[in-house]
Formats: structure tokens, sequence, C-alpha cells
């Protein structure tokens, strides 16, 4: 037990070691680069999701409609989507 916890202690030496080798800004970028390509993909996902049912509003990535749901009487905004998609059902995203 106290051997493998120094075995996970040696391994993150040396994760940051190598993380110092390459320089602050690389490993900024490519921590950025990976969030960009996570984001992009996650969002393609939902976009794919959304194509397989109900109409409803363009969802914003990671979020989904969250931010336009009204905090008073939130069945008549759904009742207006309903009316504006022509249709009894609709999707609406809150978050992922």
């Amino acid at each position: 037990m106290f051997a493998d916890r120094i075995l996970e202690i040696l391994a993150l030496v040396r994760v940051q070691a190598a993380a110092a080798d390459l320089g602050g800004p690389k490993v900024w970028l490519a921590l950025a680069a990976i969030s960009a390509t996570a984001l992009a993909l996650d969002y393609a996902h939902m976009l794919y999701l959304r194509s397989r049912m109900p109409p409803g509003p363009l969802p914003w990535p990671i979020v989904g409609n969250t931010y336009s749901l009204p905090e008073n009487k939130p069945w008549i905004y759904f009742e207006a989507l309903s009316k504006k998609y022509n249709t009894p059902v609709i999707t609406f995203w809150i978050g992922r």
C-alpha cells in the first residue's frame, strides 16, 4: 500500500518533469487544443442527437438551452415553442 503510493507520486513527478521540459506555453497550448477539440466533438455529438429528436431550439455547447428557460411559468414558453415548431413534442436541452 505504501509502495503503491510512492509509485503514484513518482509517476506524477515524471509527468511534471516532462511538462517542465516542454515549457509552460507549450503545455497551455496543448491543453487549450485538447479542450477545444473535446468541446467541438461534444457539440457535434449533440447536433447529431438533435437531428434524430423532435424539433426544438438550437442548444449551446455544454449548457444546452438552460439560459433561455424563463424563471416564471416555463410552460407558457414551451407552449410557444410548440406552436413555433408546429408539433406537440419539442426537444429542450437542459445541460449535458
